[in-house]
């Protein structure tokens, strides 16, 4: 992946976090009506709960992405042992074939002390999940406030667990990208990956 993808990557990254938080402070704030003061008719008594049937709407729509955003962050854990299994494949037939894989080796171990070091944010947010406090077993709002917090505790554990798997494989994509620039490959015994 090229500097420029990292850069869009990130800046799309960014851009989501930024409406996820737009989103949780909007669920967070409450909404005053104004109508009486700027000439309108007061609400009525169905108006005013439309409000909060929205805002648990919104609540349990949020719930249901961020548990499966925490599936997604699930499996990229997975993938790590394939990674690595990839990556030792790969420095094996490279020495094999009289290559030196000097900074691999190192990158790959980088790779896999960064890849878990937010996993502890991993298991956070499946416990705040698995407790779903102000929802019931269905996904149900039981409670708006401690809905709201629910979400907010365990989207920002699973961004942090899902931000440190991505940088560290994309730290490790950079030096098999900048090895195979800087090591031209000759015509081998075993075809690399």
């Amino acid at each position: 992946m090229s500097s420029t993808n990292i850069k869009r990557f990130r800046l799309v990254s960014i851009f989501i976090i930024a409406l996820m938080v737009v989103g949780a402070i909007t669920v967070a704030v409450p909404v005053q009506t104004v109508s009486a003061a700027s000439g309108e008719p007061p609400a009525t008594e169905t108006q005013e709960q439309a409000g909060p049937a929205q805002r648990t709407v919104f609540l349990e729509r949020a719930y249901r992405m961020v548990v499966r955003f925490s599936e997604h962050v699930g499996k990229d854990y997975e993938r790590i042992p394939k990674i690595v299994e990839r990556t030792e494949n790969l420095i094996a037939r490279l020495e094999e074939n009289g290559l030196d894989p000097a900074p691999i080796p190192t990158a790959l171990s980088e790779f896999q002390v960064e890849a878990i070091a937010n996993q502890p944010e991993f298991t956070e947010a499946l416990a705040i999940l698995a407790a779903h406090a102000g929802f019931d077993d269905e996904g149900k709002v039981t409670d708006r406030g401690e809905a709201a917090k629910t979400i907010n505790q365990a989207r920002v554990a699973l961004e942090k667990a899902h931000r440190g798997f991505h940088d560290a494989l994309q730290d490790l994509r950079l030096v098999l990208q900048e090895y195979r620039e800087d090591h031209p490959l000759p015509t081998l015994e075993k075809p690399l990956p």
